[in-house]
């Protein structure tokens, strides 16, 4: 029994030695760096070795993840040289004959000292790639025969490969993020218990139309560049939306943006769309007071797509208006109901800035299903191996053995098909095969079972590059 033990002990030991992945780091201490700043930086060092030797064995382009990496640091690094420039009197040379001025020694030695901390600790953090190192252990401190201040160490780290693909999609992403020529602002207003005149409105024009040109405004004066020009829907464009959205998910062509006159009119263009449900509760006329439960929420959509950017769902309200006219209540209802998706609505700008400008978009049909957790794996298996093109992929439909997935992606159409390709006749798990029935046109994926007698060719995509 204890043999047994043993040897499942070794065997488990031996399958975490196999993922395992040794990192070297360097560092070259100066007199005044403390032992736990130094130690610091010798962990840094190794796991951007380990982070680097990780990228390779994924395809992914790690020349290009340490040039954005540099990029981002010296951004960083700017205002705060110009800082510490200013605090010690160090003008930067403008010319030739600038270089050649004096500079105080003793401040330009603070100014290197202070900077050098500055820049090393902000480098061990940037991007946060301890975060991809599950696990280490330290193997190895040494120092340099002929110098001591030369630092090594060498440790085996195990690696969470999801987080490798996060922190090379945040660096090598497009910085200018998706743009729109136009977004479409649309409310929808629902009433349970209330009506228009409840809430001191007359004409429903009047409180919607107030109501609505604040939100574009709003829009307008945040996000312009970002989305474009700002149109309030009127009914029958409104119309136009719901039914292209619903067709969109229907039929691939459109998904693609291969027909439909509708479909060519909504290209580039983003639709929010805000729901407002109000309730009265209690109506207190002596006080001159009426209590309403008011809800909200917001659908923000990319119109090439159908795909959902972002969106919120409020909890409900119960909000008492106290007031001396109608006016005064509409007024005051229309302003409460302005304000609550405001703080949400401000994530627009960071979540545009983490979607590529330049993307293109596929659809993929996959048939032989046995149930949506085969599709779902499709899914995932795309998005993992694909992340050198930032490629995302989503469930669109699922109809018994059949799905399609709509799949964006940065790059040209000739590097997904290459992708694609090294899927081809590779295992989506012990039981499925992955197979393309035509090369030609990679539009279509079949999943096969595997029998005894198959023999199917397993590409390992970490080994090659895309």
């Amino acid at each position: 029994m204890k043999f047994k033990i043993s040897l499942l002990l070794m065997f488990i030991s031996m399958s975490l030695l196999a993922e395992m992945t040794n990192g070297e780091g360097r560092f070259y201490a100066y007199e005044d760096d403390s032992l736990k700043f130094i130690n610091q930086q010798l962990l840094s060092s190794a796991f951007q070795d380990v982070l680097d030797k990780e990228m390779k064995k994924m395809g992914l382009d790690s020349d290009l993840f340490w040039q954005k990496f540099e990029e981002r640091l010296a951004e960083n690094l700017n205002p705060i040289s110009d800082r510490l420039q200013k605090k010690y009197g160090i003008n930067p040379p403008e010319s030739s004959e600038d270089k050649k001025a004096d500079v105080d020694p003793a401040k330009k030695d603070a100014f290197d000292k202070e900077f050098r901390l500055i820049k090393l600790k902000m480098r061990a953090k940037l991007g946060n790639i301890r975060k991809a190192i599950k696990s280490y252990e330290i193997k190895k401190k040494s120092r340099a025969t002929r110098s001591a201040s030369s630092r090594f160490l060498i440790l085996s780290a195990l690696v969470d490969s999801k987080q490798v693909h996060e922190i090379y999609k945040y660096f090598t992403r497009s910085g200018q993020g998706l743009q729109f020529e136009k977004t479409y602002l649309t409310v929808n207003y629902e009433f349970q218990q209330t009506s228009w005149n409840e809430l001191g409105v007359e004409k429903s024009d009047d409180f919607t139309s107030v109501l609505e040109q604040y939100w574009q405004q709003w829009l307008v004066d945040n996000f312009k560049e970002k989305l474009g020009e700002i149109i309030i829907a009127d009914s029958s464009r409104k119309k136009m939306l719901q039914d292209y959205v619903f067709q969109m998910s229907t039929n691939a062509q459109l998904m693609t943006g291969e027909s439909s006159a509708i479909g060519q009119d909504f290209q580039n263009n983003s639709w929010l769309n805000i729901q407002l449900k109000y309730r009265r509760i209690d109506d207190n006329e002596k006080k001159d007071e009426r209590a309403f439960e008011i809800s909200a929420k917001f659908l923000y959509l990319d119109l090439n797509n159908s795909e959902v950017i972002l969106s919120a769902d409020y909890p409900r309200v119960e909000k008492v208006f106290k007031f001396e006219s109608d006016h005064k209540l509409s007024s005051l209802i229309a302003s409460f109901s302005y304000q609550l998706p405001l703080q949400d609505l401000l994530k627009i700008r960071p979540t545009l800035a983490q979607i590529p400008m330049n993307s293109s978009r596929f659809i993929l049909e996959v048939n032989g299903l046995t149930n949506i957790k085969d599709l779902i794996q499709v899914n995932d298996h795309l998005t993992n191996v694909g992340v050198i093109l930032n490629l995302k992929s989503m469930i669109k439909t699922y109809s018994g053995s059949k799905g399609i997935l709509a799949i964006q992606y940065t790059g040209k159409k000739e590097d997904l098909n290459k992708l694609l390709l090294k899927i081809d006749q590779s295992k989506l798990n012990t039981n499925m095969l992955m197979a393309f029935p035509n090369k030609e046109n990679m539009g279509i994926l079949i999943l096969k079972y595997i029998t005894e007698n198959s023999t199917p060719v397993q590409t390992d995509l970490t080994k090659e590059k895309i």
